[in-house]
């Protein structure tokens, strides 16, 4: 599918369906393999696309973050930079501080700095 919507992708999903959709800019990437994605992008995407967040259900992201923060190494610089340009900064925050165990380095500095 070439840009689907939300309808368009739930309509026509099947196991071997190849979505297509343009990159955002600044999307946290592996230099040394640019075609995987990052854990920070995948966690930032969960909240910002549509599509993605369509083909889980919301009461498994508690455990995708804890999973995620507890298994990775989770650059959160990173995750928030790419989180604001999606503008999800906010909502990840908060949904990180309400809903997980994950303790956050970086918001703490962050109010420490202000």
């Amino acid at each position: 599918m070439l840009y689907p919507d939300e309808i368009t992708f739930n309509r026509y999903w099947s196991d071997d369906v190849i979505v297509i959709q343009r990159l955002v800019s600044q999307s946290p990437m592996d230099k040394t393999t640019p075609w995987h994605a990052r854990p920070e992008k995948i966690l930032v995407d969960l909240f910002a696309d549509k599509i993605l967040a369509s083909t889980i259900d919301r009461s498994e992201l508690p455990n995708i973050y804890n999973g995620m923060f507890k298994n990775y190494a989770i650059d959160e610089s990173s995750l928030f930079r790419y989180a604001g340009r999606r503008n999800v900064k906010d909502k990840i925050q908060n949904f990180i501080s309400t809903e997980t165990k994950v303790r956050l380095r970086t918001v703490n500095s962050d109010a420490e700095q202000r």
